[in-house]
């Protein structure tokens, strides 16, 4: 019978141990092929439904290449080494990992995007450009995460010499000082008027600053219009006055533009809605022109000149003259303008009355240049037709050419403004996802607001999710074609807030950035209003419409260019 002795046991234990590690690092080695690390691991995040432990996401991993018994074994090898040999099928775009082939970005390395994706999102893109270089490293990806980050795309400011800031300078006040000069007169004359009604000297006349605070905005209660300095107030009710209404008033005129006919919507039928003839049976009487309160329509001046408070105010008081600035304030920016003016050799601004470049013959036109577009066919006129410069040659310098049309009050047009932007969508379903809150997807799907019917001319309620909906896919079947229009949504005030990423592309494709930059423009007034004050609302503003060019032949949604109580710049996307 053998016997064992100490040693034998000894290797025995040896060979067994050994086998036991062997037997773990096989298990080991099994366990690293089947599990891949996600290398986007910080940068996805965790879907609503969906395990967050990864593990799903682990089992839908590929390696590049596979692994040998031997290099697994090595302890050499680091964990950010066998990193390099996987690679994730997770899309950036839409977070998943299931939907079969995704194109991986040559530049950055990192980022994948599925072909579902890259034929909804960037049809422009090709699946080899993506490969080259993907939305994310062109600036542009309008997945929901990149397009709420702040401060990703910042638009090029343009510099300004010293010398070209001075010359702008002094356009603004060769420009502004005919204007101050009107205004500080009209004051002066209103002044005259209260001293001559309180029976005083106007040298002696005090005028009561109104209690304004910086935090607000002084408007006239009639026309709405914003007031600078010289108004006349009520004691009792704070009911405010512009001069041009007291103006107005005393001239017996109604202030407000009572008395003017307006529209009205006539009914034409059914069939007519669906491009048939209109249905009119007898002619239709005009309505009568909307009429003011009684009281409001026998709105008038006492013989001294005095106006008493409307209805609209408490309807008793006299209205008394206040001012914004302290006495003189006005007359002393107007001395020192002045005095600038007179004492430097300003360059001669454009005439109003004089013929542009572009016309080279008066009244004929050149119509073979590309910076014009004609927009009439009035017979012998030569101002059929607008500037219309290419936005390239406008960052080359076109400013004083456009100014010499601005001066005319004449609208420009500006071509392929958006060869300066990055490319980023501005498809609605783009921008509701990028206002969307992941949290509250339920209550923005459920919230309503107020669209415009261009087909009835009347305002709808609608589900802002329908809206989009219907914008990508349009009316259902058994319904009327629609034609809706969202105005100003989101508000100016939410935009670049909520779009961050859209304002900065808006803001960079603007032209004439002396005139257009919200921020910074050398030529834009509203720049230029002290930082204590409110401003004016400087938008932007979105308009988004759906439904055919001209639907039925009754029309469009297209917003058209109009006049604004301001200059404004309105860009087509």
């Amino acid at each position: 019978m053998a016997t064992a002795t100490k040693e034998d046991y000894r290797e025995e234990d040896d060979h067994r141990g050994s086998s036991i590690r062997r037997c773990d690092q096989d298990q080991e080695d099994k366990e690293t092929k089947e599990k891949i690390i996600d290398i986007d691991d910080e940068e996805d995040e965790p879907r609503a439904g969906r395990r967050s432990n990864g593990s799903r996401r682990l089992r839908n991993q590929r390696p590049l290449g596979s692994y040998t018994d031997e290099g697994l074994g090595d302890e050499k090898m680091t964990k950010k080494e066998k990193r390099t040999f996987m690679v994730s099928l997770m899309c950036h775009q839409c977070q998943r990992n299931d939907k079969g082939r995704v194109v991986s970005c040559s530049k950055c390395k990192r980022k994948r995007f599925c072909i579902p994706c890259i034929t909804r999102w960037y049809p422009q893109l090709s699946e080899a450009e993506i490969a080259i270089k993907c939305p994310v490293c062109r600036n542009y990806c309008n997945c929901k995460r990149c397009l709420r980050i702040p401060g990703i795309f910042k638009y090029e400011e343009k510099t300004i010499s010293e010398r070209e800031k001075f010359k702008h300078y002094c356009y603004i006040l060769e420009k502004l000082l005919p204007w101050l000069k009107d205004f500080h007169e009209d004051q002066m004359a209103e002044k005259d008027l209260e001293a001559k009604i309180q029976g005083i000297d106007p040298t002696k006349l005090v005028v009561k600053k109104a209690q304004c605070g910086l935090d607000e905005r002084a408007y006239c209660d009639n026309c709405r219009t914003s007031i600078v300095d010289f108004h006349r107030s009520c004691p009792c009710c704070s009911y405010d006055l512009c001069l041009y209404c007291c103006r107005q008033v005393r001239q017996g005129v109604v202030p407000g533009g009572y008395g003017k006919p307006l529209p009205q919507f006539i009914f034409r039928g059914t069939k007519y809605f669906h491009g048939g003839p209109p249905q009119i049976s007898s002619p239709i009487k005009p309505d009568e022109p909307e009429a003011p309160h009684e009281a409001t329509r026998e709105w008038k001046a006492d013989s001294d000149g005095s106006i008493h408070c409307p209805t609209g105010g408490c309807g008793s008081a006299t209205l008394e003259l206040r001012c914004m600035f302290e006495d003189g304030q006005i007359y002393k920016l107007l001395k020192t303008t002045s005095a600038i003016v007179g004492s430097h050799d300003f360059a001669k601004p454009p005439d109003a009355s004089s013929s542009c470049s572009c016309f080279s013959l008066p009244p004929h036109v050149d119509s073979g240049s590309s910076m014009l577009r004609k927009a009439a066919h009035r017979v012998h006129s030569d101002d059929n037709y607008l500037y219309c410069p290419i936005a390239r040659d406008v960052k080359q310098g076109e400013l004083q050419h456009f100014q010499e049309h601005w001066t005319k009050g004449e609208p420009v047009i500006v071509r392929n403004v958006l060869e300066f932007t990055t490319g980023l969508s501005w498809e609605p379903m783009v921008m509701w996802r990028a206002l969307r809150e992941k949290k509250t997807r339920a209550q923005v799907e459920n919230f309503d607001v107020n669209a415009v019917n261009c087909l009835h001319w009347c305002e709808v309620e609608i589900n802002i999710h329908q809206f989009f909906t219907r914008y990508a896919e349009g009316s259902p079947g058994d319904e009327w074609p629609v034609m809706l229009k969202l105005k100003d949504w989101p508000s100016s005030t939410n935009f670049e807030e909520r779009l961050a990423r859209h304002g900065a592309e808006f803001n960079a494709a603007l032209p004439f950035k002396e005139y257009t930059d919200p921020r910074s423009g050398i030529l834009n007034l509203a720049v230029k209003l002290p930082k204590r004050v409110i401003k004016p609302d400087l938008g932007p503003k979105s308009y988004i419409a759906y439904g055919f060019s001209e639907e039925l032949g009754r029309g469009d949604s297209v917003t058209k260019l109009h006049c604004d109580m301001a200059d404004a710049v309105q860009e087509a996307f």
